[in-house]
Parts: structure tokens; C-alpha cells; sequence
């Protein structure tokens, strides 16, 4: 009867230490996935930033070009559209998807010839976009 008695005072003692261990773990499991939501949230954030960078700079070489160009005070416009990828299933891999439409407009540029706008879109093609992996198209106004 002792060895019962033994092994019932245990088995509360086993149930405590079970049930602690399985919070100890399922703690560990919600803080991790908390932590990885937090870096990919703040790798997104540093890339946005690194973007408006690279963005700031381009649009600054941009008029500094055409203002060697001849169109001093040309006004430029950057839209950047982003969205996710989106397979034909509907589903998405979280893949970032930028698509960006540069404005420009001077006077001068709306009096050129097709020609011309040809060859100065060749020419501000050459400038080179900082940003790999997106779409960019320009218009002149």
C-alpha cells in the first residue's frame, strides 16, 4: 500500500512539472513567431527607406540632366505603385511587385518632335534606375 501511495503523490508532482514544461515551451514557440513577424516587418520598413534613398537620388541626377540638357526647371514626378504578386490561383508569396511612371514636363520638351522625344528618352534611359526588379515607364507632358 506505501508503493500506491507513493506513486499517487507523484503523479500530482509529474502533472505540475508536465503542464509547466508545456508552457515553458508553447512561451517559447509564440515569442519566436512574434520576433520573426517583427523582422520581416522591419526589413520591409529598411527597404522602403533604402528605396525613397535611391529614389531622392534619381530624381536629383534626372534634373540634373535635363537642366544640362537645355530644360532647366523641368518639373518631374515620380508615382511608385506596389503591390503583391499574385499567382493565378489567387495566392501570393509576399514578393513586392514596384511599378514606377516618371513625369516630366518643361515647355520646351512639349514643343520637340517625335524624334527628338525619342532620342531624349533614349538619353535619360542611359541615366540608369537604381532599383532592380520593377517596372519604370515616362511620359512627357
Amino acid at each position: 500500500m506505501k508503493i500506491i501511495r507513493t506513486m499517487k503523490e507523484n503523479s500530482g508532482t509529474v502533472l505540475i512539472l508536465f503542464l509547466l514544461l508545456l508552457t515553458i515551451i508553447l512561451s517559447a514557440l509564440i515569442y519566436s513567431s512574434g520576433q520573426k513577424h517583427l523582422t520581416v516587418e522591419k526589413r520591409m520598413k529598411h527597404t522602403a527607406q533604402d528605396n525613397r534613398n535611391m529614389e531622392k537620388a534619381y530624381r536629383q541626377d534626372l534634373k540634373a540632366f535635363l537642366c544640362n540638357a537645355g530644360f532647366s526647371n523641368s518639373g518631374i514626378t515620380m508615382t511608385r505603385v506596389t503591390h503583391l504578386l499574385e499567382w493565378p490561383d489567387g495566392t501570393t508569396d509576399g514578393t513586392v511587385v514596384l511599378n514606377y511612371t516618371i513625369s516630366i514636363h518643361h515647355r520646351k520638351i512639349s514643343e520637340l518632335g517625335m524624334d527628338e522625344l525619342e532620342n531624349l528618352l533614349t538619353e535619360i534611359a542611359g541615366i540608369g534606375w537604381p532599383l532592380e526588379g520593377c517596372t519604370v515607364s515616362y511620359q512627357f507632358l
